[in-house]
């Protein structure tokens, strides 16, 4: 049964709450660590350019989280931040092993399949994009 209210409405739902959580690592990453801690971290972990990266992925997190919540060109930009949590986890979490608990793989996990589900739905109608293509 095809139901396009209840499919709308819980893309909403996942776009919201994937957008606050992406915020929410915004503010970390520019005012509770701050992007000189982050681009140490980053550093630790051999990253090259650590201090562009910081405030590259502040920018990233900043823009995609008002383009999620906004639902503004939704589809490229959940792509953008699947593949930037993937690296994530590749470069920061992984190292430390699959199975350690520090590393914490199911969140990450969790964020790129809900981001994956926007890809593959789209944002819904109720949404800019939505709202743009009719």
């Amino acid at each position: 049964m095809d139901r396009p209210a209840i499919r709308d409405g819980a893309l909403l739902v996942i776009r919201v709450i994937l957008g606050a959580i992406f915020a929410l690592e915004a503010v970390r990453v520019l005012i509770v660590d701050g992007p000189a801690e982050t681009a140490r971290t980053l550093e630790e972990a051999g990253v090259f350019s650590p201090t562009a990266m910081a405030w590259t992925s502040a920018v990233v997190l900043v823009l995609g989280s008002l383009l999620l919540i906004t639902g503004l060109l939704t589809t490229l930009v959940a792509a953008i931040l699947a593949a930037g949590v993937a690296v994530t986890v590749a470069v920061l979490g992984l190292p430390e092993g699959i199975f350690d608990a520090a590393a914490a793989l199911e969140f990450p996990v969790l964020l790129i399949a809900s981001l994956l589900v926007i890809v593959v739905f789209g944002p819904g109608r109720v949404s800019w994009d939505g709202a743009l293509n009719r």
